[in-house]
């Protein structure tokens, strides 16, 4: 079932020890990372996380001193095999929801993976894919 989570990105330098800097802050906080998504960015990137707990994450992040920002995403488990993901996107255009981006995981031998995506509309997207990924 699609869902509403919290994204937190963070804005880091592109340095060496900043993604670590970044995590240790989150895991001395107790946060688990559900997703993560790192760009290859110029001198500064943002840093996408899904984490298990937005509020502690952001707290963390900010007595860490590291900006972020907080947006809603819709995060969908997909079954891990051939046209899952083809599908979800297909329904999201037929729906005429545009995909502003997505990230995706999945463990080696895991029954589904997890897709993270930003939508234009989170609403309408979690409506039917909640009707149609059945």
């Amino acid at each position: 079932m699609p869902r509403i989570m919290t994204q937190v990105s963070a804005h880091v330098e592109n340095r060496p020890g900043a993604l670590a800097e970044l995590t240790a802050a989150l895991h001395e906080a107790g946060v688990n990372i559900l997703g993560v998504s790192v760009p290859d960015t110029g001198e500064f990137g943002t840093v996408r996380l899904l984490p298990d707990d937005a509020l502690e994450a952001r707290e963390a992040l900010r007595d860490a001193g590291i900006p972020h920002t907080a947006v809603d995403v819709l995060v969908v488990d997909l079954p891990h095999q051939p046209g899952s993901l083809a599908k979800l996107t297909a329904i999201l255009a037929e729906a005429n929801v545009n995909i502003r981006y997505a990230y995706a995981t999945n463990a080696t031998g895991a029954a589904e993976g997890m897709c993270v995506l930003q939508v234009d509309d989170i609403h309408k997207a979690e409506q039917v894919l909640g009707q149609k990924l059945q």
